[in-house]
């Protein structure tokens, strides 16, 4: 039996609002729809024997779990974690110490939210074996030798901020060459060995 030409056409019309429905189905689920989670992310932490790179482990390991392969970036800390957040397409987490954003960060249009996950707290441990009274205030450690974390690292801009509302501008006080520029595992062990005051 040979189909005519208007058999042929009323099937196609038939079809044809289905076609059309389903494409633009599929058109706005490209637009709108939310895309699935990456398999591969980039995490930038810190330095390979502190905490921010411990807890970058952690997370590779549970995401691991799921599937999902984190790749744990050192760095020297929070400051070139934003760098790395505002500049490299790669970078897509980081993890950074409170109050120590740069202008320029906050202002980017990459970095898309800040959280914070804990508190954080200063701490400043001052040899008990000191020949001088513990200071009572930061400006009593003017001329001690003081670890104040590596430049580049959360701790360091911390100290930056605190010495500076003490009077201490660690890069012009006429005792900076005391200020070491050292932080965690490195700044203990130098505490400990009595080549640091605090």
């Amino acid at each position: 039996m040979v189909e005519t030409n208007d058999s042929s056409r009323r099937r196609w019309w038939f079809w044809l609002p289905g076609l059309v429905l389903t494409v633009a189905g599929f058109v706005a689920a490209w637009f709108f729809m939310e895309p699935a989670p990456p398999r591969k992310i980039v995490v930038a932490t810190g330095r390979p024997d502190g905490a921010y790179f411990a807890f970058g482990e952690q997370y590779r390991q549970a995401l691991a779990e799921h599937g999902i392969e984190l790749e744990v970036r050192p760095t020297a800390g929070s400051l070139e974690n934003y760098e790395l957040l505002a500049n490299d397409p790669e970078v897509q987490l980081a993890i950074v110490q409170g109050g120590t954003a740069p202008a320029a960060a906050v202002a980017s249009e990459r970095i898309e939210s800040l959280t914070g996950l804990y508190v954080e707290p200063v701490w400043i441990f001052v040899r008990a074996d000191s020949a001088e009274a513990v200071p009572v205030d930061l400006g009593g450690l003017r001329g001690r030798r003081v670890a104040v974390g590596a430049p580049g690292s959360g701790t360091r801009a911390v100290a930056e901020e605190l010495f500076a509302a003490n009077g201490i501008d660690l890069s012009a006080d006429a005792h900076a060459a005391s200020f070491a520029p050292v932080g965690g595992a490195e700044a203990a062990a130098r505490l400990q060995s009595g080549e640091l005051d605090a």
